[in-house]
């Protein structure tokens, strides 16, 4: 067996076994995780990025585009609503209010 199909054959049996455990009634689900890591890393850029304007507005009282604080509070309650339930996009579904 070449190292092309052993690495062909490994990656589609490590996606078959991921696959089986995240439908097994198990309390491990490894998609789920998986998804929701990525979406703290991008969320967590995001928040990165609003804590870096925050600083700017702050040291630059007179800045005219100062004007991102509501906006800025209604997504870290949100943020942190869905950190508290765990509940940030799994498995496809949207959450709508």
């Amino acid at each position: 067996m070449t190292l092309e199909k052993f690495l062909a054959c490994s990656g589609g049996g490590i996606f078959l076994l991921l696959t089986l455990i995240q439908i097994a009634p198990i309390q491990v689900n490894p998609w789920s995780t998986i998804s929701r890591w990525i979406g703290k890393a991008i969320n967590g850029e995001a928040l990165a990025e609003i804590d870096a304007y925050e600083r700017f507005c702050e040291d630059h009282p007179d800045y005219p585009n100062n004007k991102a604080v509501m906006a800025i509070e209604n997504i870290r309650e949100n943020y942190k609503e869905l950190l508290k339930k765990h509940d940030f996009l799994q498995e496809g579904e949207a959450h709508h209010e």
